[in-house]
């Protein structure tokens, strides 16, 4: 193995002990050889750092915070203390294939000009690669394995919410991540990934070899009703759209090519966010009085939605039973594929 891994597994993790030990088992069975995993650990409570110390790994680098840094500053901490040249940014709960890194190293290799890449992924529920269904490309890439930054934004703002690419799946090179910045304060997943596109081409590999896992359990327990309700009634079906055309990364803001589009990508976000938050507040708190206020509160702030079919349709979707919600969703994401 060469002195500097040629691709960083960065994994900001937070009060996941369990989760990350089986995370970390996986990512050390990669069939790729020359990799580094770097976890930070935002001072969490329960027996994370213990957990770190037991992998006798020197491929493993693992950092605690003295103190808590929020989402956001221990994203940048973990990415900035990657030693490799190509960045992957972990959640601590999503795995990847044995064959993930091996794919996307050859790929930056034989592309220079790629700027970021992804695979397609699979929505799961434990950590035995048994995918509950996959996602390949929709039409972002149009069956090409590069496309041009500005081109891959447009089709990803107008497509439909599943666009068949996992923000955070996102491989990057390190010059590009601090070309976009890094994770600015006004930046979430799907900001940052469009960032990177505004630096240059992207890459696909058409393969299912990325897993985001879905939690059975309701987190309702996380929290009180009033933070719960709280947090939903924040909630913003345009936030998505502001992050781009209200982000004060102008590179990313002042591309002509998305400009044109602003008014329509507006119109489409306020039809299918509010479609979204309902099946997310349905399926992590599983009340319907949640999905209730979460209506009214969106139809109080933006009017034309309790006017819209497809809001109301969606909206009693949600009051079914649980497994007639997936159901549902499953047919829908396959059927916008």
């Amino acid at each position: 193995m060469s002195a500097l891994p040629q691709i960083s597994i960065c994994i900001p993790t937070f009060n996941r002990c369990e989760r990350l030990r089986q995370v970390l088992a996986i990512l050390l069975s990669s069939e790729f050889p020359n990799f580094e995993i770097v976890v930070s650990d935002d001072a969490s409570p329960d027996a994370t750092w213990e957990t770190l110390q037991r992998f006798d790994d020197s491929r493993v680098r693992a950092a605690r915070q003295e103190r808590n840094l929020g989402m956001k500053g221990n994203w940048n901490a973990v990415v900035r203390m990657a030693r490799a040249p190509l960045i992957l940014r972990l959640d601590d709960d999503d795995y990847i294939a044995p064959q993930f890194l091996g794919r996307m190293v050859d790929l930056f290799q034989r592309h220079p000009e790629v700027q970021s890449a992804y695979t397609g992924y699979a929505y799961t529920r434990g950590y035995d690669f048994f995918p509950e269904f996959e996602v390949v490309d929709r039409g972002v890439f149009a069956d090409s394995s590069i496309v041009e930054g500005h081109e891959l934004i447009r089709r990803y703002l107008l497509q439909n919410p599943f666009p068949g690419i996992h923000p955070s799946s996102v491989v990057f090179r390190a010059e590009a991540g601090a070309e976009a910045e890094w994770y600015r304060d006004d930046f979430n997943d799907h900001t940052f990934a469009l960032a990177l596109a505004a630096c240059g081409r992207v890459g696909y590999v058409p393969e299912v070899l990325f897993f985001y896992v879905q939690h059975n359990e309701p987190r309702v327990s996380n929290a009180g009703n009033s933070e719960v309700l709280s947090q939903i009634c924040s909630y913003d079906p345009l936030d998505a759209w502001k992050t781009v055309y209200e982000s004060s990364f102008n590179r990313l803001r002042e591309l002509p090519e998305i400009q044109d589009i602003k008014d329509a990508v507006r119109q489409k976000h306020l039809r299918l966010y509010p479609c979204i938050q309902f099946y997310t507040v349905r399926n992590n708190y599983r009340r319907h009085s949640f999905v209730v206020r979460s209506f009214y509160w969106m139809a109080q702030r933006y009017p034309r939605i309790a006017r819209d079919p497809m809001v109301w349709s969606a909206l009693l979707v949600m009051l079914l039973p649980m497994s007639v919600v997936r159901q549902v969703m499953r047919w829908y994401r396959n059927r916008a594929g």
